[in-house]
């Protein structure tokens, strides 16, 4: 096991539009033996940040180190590094046993090491029936499935995952998550994961980096990460449905004080520092159509009822917005009835209306 460090890590590419880099003083440290996932839009440079720490991207500014040792000049080859591709990026001429067994050959590994590896691997990944076939006889998940093993035969000290499900169908990816995640157990080699895909990170990691622009905008746990977003950028990037936003102005003093938006007003958390506009987040599970306890009345009307098996979506509009909720499959509301909806002030996350910061 080995941690991963990034200091100073900054890249621009010629012509790029405005001279934005697409990431700017890149800082991170990856512990030793965890999974960390990183995550973002399109174009947040997530999979740019993966390639420099593989070699096959030099950075304008910083250093990547590896295990103590900076590897910003070496090649990729000389990192003990290895890659899963989106792609696959299999040998079409060789056989699977033939693809999992290349890098092994290149190392010049005795024959006898390289049977015996490629057969544990294999059969880790329910390979073993395959090892005489070629790429072209493969469904996706079995090629995705040696893509993998290519990189697990060879023992590195880092692994990195660039989006590698993501030409998968909705069962496999499931199956290959769950493959991943015991991979991981079992080796307990540090890991780099580059996903858009919120469940991915979720149910993966151990940390996640929330990258937006090239900028870090959270690191933290997934539960951290879910129940305390750092801004409205991650609290809006996580979760499914998203978070709800309504606008309110914090009016009054001490005690008193409430934040008033468009048909409903709540009390402001003690002893959160809250003034002038801000935005509520309240994710769909925390809006229900009972009232109960101190939860805040919102009136409105039912425009989509989407049904999920055991819930329903429903989304309202109402005098403050748009406000989607989450409620049992035995939900009677339908489109065009009018209905309250209860905010429970508990589940309330605060942002700066300006700087769109968590604050409270």
């Amino acid at each position: 096991m080995c941690e991963v460090r990034l200091t100073g890590i900054s890249k621009r590419y010629e012509g790029a539009k405005g001279g934005r880099a697409t990431i700017e003083r890149l800082d991170l440290t990856f512990p030793s033996g965890e999974l960390v996932v990183m995550i973002g839009p399109s174009g947040c440079g997530k999979s740019t940040t993966l390639r420099i720490v593989a070699g096959l991207e030099e950075p304008t500014t910083g250093s990547v180190w590896i295990d103590g040792k900076d590897v910003t000049a070496l090649p990729p080859a000389q990192r003990d590094l290895a890659m899963v591709f989106q792609s696959y990026a299999l040998y079409p001429h060789m056989t699977v046993f033939e693809n999992l067994a290349f890098a092994l050959r290149i190392r010049r590994a005795p024959e006898a090491e390289i049977t015996e590896r490629v057969t544990t691997v294999a059969e880790a990944l329910g390979l073993s029936a395959l090892l005489e076939r070629r790429p072209k006889a493969l469904s996706g998940g079995q090629r995705q499935r040696v893509a993998i093993g290519r990189a697990v035969v060879r023992k590195p000290k880092v692994f990195l995952f660039d989006e590698p499900l993501s030409n998968l169908d909705a069962k496999l990816r499931g199956e290959m998550r769950r493959e991943i995640a015991r991979i991981h157990k079992d080796a307990g080699t540090t890991s780099l994961y580059v996903t858009h895909d919120q469940i991915e990170a979720m149910t993966l990691a151990d940390r996640i980096v929330v990258l937006r622009d090239g900028d870090v905008q959270q690191i933290g746990s997934p539960l951290e990460i879910y129940q305390r977003p750092a801004n409205r950028f991650v609290a809006g990037f996580f979760g499914t449905p998203t978070m709800n936003f309504l606008s309110a102005a914090v009016e009054g003093a001490g005690g008193g004080r409430k934040a008033r938006g468009l048909g409903f007003a709540v009390p402001v958390p003690a002893p959160a520092e809250l003034g002038g506009e801000v935005v509520l987040g309240i994710r769909p599970e925390d809006v229900s159509l009972e009232p109960g306890g101190d939860r805040v009345a919102l009136p409105g009307a039912v425009t989509l009822r989407e049904v999920l098996g055991a819930e329903v979506v429903l989304h309202v509009t109402s005098p403050a917005g748009d406000v989607t909720v989450r409620a049992p499959a035995q939900t009677p509301a339908r489109a065009g009835d009018a209905v309250t909806v209860y905010l429970d002030p508990s589940a309330l996350h605060w942002f700066d209306a300006q700087s769109q910061v968590r604050a409270a």
